[in-house]
């Protein structure tokens, strides 16, 4: 054989060789899973809660697409109180491996929006993406611990948190039904706390039956507040 010839031959073996190992290669390499996107929920009880009150939150992770909550995976609360920009994480952390719809129960000290965040994982070649929920609010009213002497007629209370010196408005009514919506309140006046938030005031007695309620102004990232009662005088 000639020397042209062997080269050929060579050549030849040395392509079929080449094309085998790389055919092996692509074979034997490792598929990379998908990563898998997730969706973070979170629901709450109250939306409006006076100071003092709790509001429970529940939370769970689904994958995009699902509606079946996923596991494990840490979870936190987040809070961003009304009129800030920072979010600050509530404890505890909870794991979705011990628990699917973890739900955290938190007295809110002020008007806050809140959140859901899931940290996601990686498990070997598994990616699972973390996620944040859509925000959900709670505004908080202040607490005005009303009460009323009836033998003395004083309407009292203590505003919390603290609201000293300022005005809470006294309001008025004659409607039938007090509780309603469509009831038309007037105010009577105006009273100042005191240094330790206090208010007392003596209420007037009409010959028509007379409603009375506390009301203070929306301050400081706290909603519209009522007294927890309404009060009503008239002639015995």
């Amino acid at each position: 054989m000639h020397l042209t010839s062997l080269r050929r031959v060579g050549l030849t073996i040395l392509a079929l060789l080449a094309s085998t190992l790389s055919l092996v290669a692509v074979t034997s390499a490792p598929a990379h899973a998908a990563d898998i996107t997730t969706v973070a929920h979170l629901q709450r009880n109250y939306s409006l809660v006076r100071h003092g009150s709790a509001v429970t939150f529940q939370g769970y992770v689904t994958q995009a697409g699902s509606t079946t909550p996923r596991q494990p995976g840490a979870t936190y609360l987040q809070r961003r109180i009304v009129g800030q920009t920072a979010w600050a994480t509530l404890p505890p952390m909870r794991d979705l491996a011990t628990d699917a719809t973890p739900t955290w129960t938190t007295v809110p000290n002020y008007s806050a929006d809140y959140r859901l965040y899931f940290a996601g994982f990686t498990s070997g070649d598994l990616v699972v993406k973390p996620s944040v929920s859509a925000t959900v609010r709670v505004n908080v009213r202040r607490n005005l611990h009303d009460n009323f002497r009836r033998a003395t007629r004083v309407f009292y209370g203590k505003v919390t948190p603290s609201y000293a010196r300022r005005v809470v408005t006294i309001q008025k009514s004659t409607c039938a039904s007090p509780t309603s919506a469509s009831c038309r309140w007037v105010t009577y006046k105006g009273i100042r706390t005191t240094s330790t938030s206090g208010f007392s005031v003596k209420l007037p007695v009409y010959a028509r039956r007379t409603h009375f309620r506390a009301v203070v102004k929306p301050s400081n990232g706290y909603y519209t507040s009522f007294s927890n009662n309404y009060v009503t005088t008239y002639r015995y």
